[in-house]
């Protein structure tokens, strides 16, 4: 991980120097701080959304259109979402209230730039597996996977692979 924080200054500075000029040439980049969501009678959030960043028309939080995703990996450059990541940026297109995700991965010698379309319904279940297993009084202990998180798995892989979602 602290080979992607050092990196990530780098990718950024490729995000607003060569990305954004070609593919969004007329929007700003804002860099962001964390989004509490769900906060509980005593101003706890459940969760906590930490941002890259957001494209926006200008610098108003409510022109807002996209949030940025980065990733600096050690090996090798991704040139698909990896399914580990679809909720993280599934959680941040939900934190902003935007419709899409702009991914860029980042390595020294070569970026792939990936915008994902918002699925809300993955999100969704997600989000009431989470809130079944620990949004209770007393959480529960996982011992093992339920179906729903089996499902959710598998659509997790559907989504990285739908070319409606993942461009």
């Amino acid at each position: 991980m602290k080979y992607g924080q050092d990196k990530e200054p780098s990718a950024m500075a490729t995000l607003v120097g060569k990305v954004l000029p070609v593919i969004f040439p007329d929007k700003i980049v804002c860099e962001e701080g964390f989004v509490e969501k769900d906060l509980n009678q005593n101003n706890e959030p459940f969760i906590v959304v930490s941002l890259n960043g957001s494209l926006r028309s200008d610098k108003c939080l409510h022109s807002t259109e996209m949030a940025v995703e980065l990733k600096c990996p050690v090996m090798e450059i991704h040139t698909t979402i990896p399914h580990r990541y679809m909720l993280q940026c599934e959680s941040e297109m939900d934190a902003l209230g935007v419709e899409s995700l702009l991914y860029l991965c980042l390595r020294p010698d070569f970026s792939s730039v990936f915008i994902i379309r918002r699925t809300q319904e993955l999100f969704k279940t997600a989000y009431s597996i989470e809130e079944e297993v620990y949004k209770t009084q007393n959480p529960k202990r996982v011992k093992a996977k339920s179906p729903e998180v089996k499902q959710l798995k598998v659509d997790i892989v559907d989504a990285c692979r739908d070319t409606n979602i993942v461009e």
